[in-house]
């Protein structure tokens, strides 16, 4: 479920009047409504052939089980309150390992050997995502420490670190119906300028 933007066109980081596991970022979405909600202009749109882009090479070496925050300008209603399109999409993808890889080693060697996936730069220049990676596999208190950053870090819009909320995206999921979808723009059903009322 994607919420409407808010007054300050951002996602709202709860929704209600009591915290609750559902009603609270990161808000679990689909691709196929992903797609339906932010992709409304063509730059989006770009990004987001983009962003499948880079699942979809995730998938063809092993990493097909996890999830990803979506963050970023591309989850906010930059058009309105910068006067411009979002110029790339900011993902965490909590990764498990490839069922090949046995042992942490082999999924260092995995990741070395696709530069243009998990060195940052590459993945920028190549996918249009700023594109950071957990491994679900690591110690508990490891998780939770990496967890609590990029937590902090994407819920906060850059700038004047106005409170706000993200998406997730599990791994297994419709990419193939949400670029469908994205060949044909007409059948968008929400705006990215859609805010929630007071």
């Amino acid at each position: 479920m994607i919420p409407p933007f808010n007054h300050s066109n951002v996602l709202p980081p709860f929704l209600g009047e009591q915290l609750s596991h559902e009603l609270a970022s990161p808000y679990r979405t689909t691709a196929l409504e992903l797609a339906q909600r932010l992709g409304t202009t063509s730059e989006r749109r770009a990004l987001l052939v983009s962003f499948f882009a880079l699942r979809s090479a995730l998938r063809a070496i092993g990493f097909v089980s996890g999830f990803m925050w979506v963050d970023g300008s591309f989850t906010e209603d930059v058009e309105i309150h910068r006067g411009s399109p979002p110029q790339d999409i900011d993902v965490v993808f909590f990764a498990h390992a490839p069922t090949d890889c046995e042992t942490s080693q082999k999924v260092r060697e995995r990741m070395q050997a696709n530069p243009t996936l998990f060195v940052r730069a590459q993945c920028k220049a190549n996918f249009q995502c700023d594109f950071f990676v957990i491994n679900l596999g690591k110690k508990p208190e490891s998780l939770v420490a990496d967890t609590r950053y990029w937590y902090g870090l994407f819920s906060h819009r850059r700038g004047d670190h106005v409170w706000k909320g993200m998406l997730e995206l599990p791994m297994d999921c419709d990419d193939a119906a949400a670029l469908a979808m994205i060949d044909n723009p007409a059948s968008t059903q929400q705006g990215a300028g859609d805010v929630a009322s007071a």
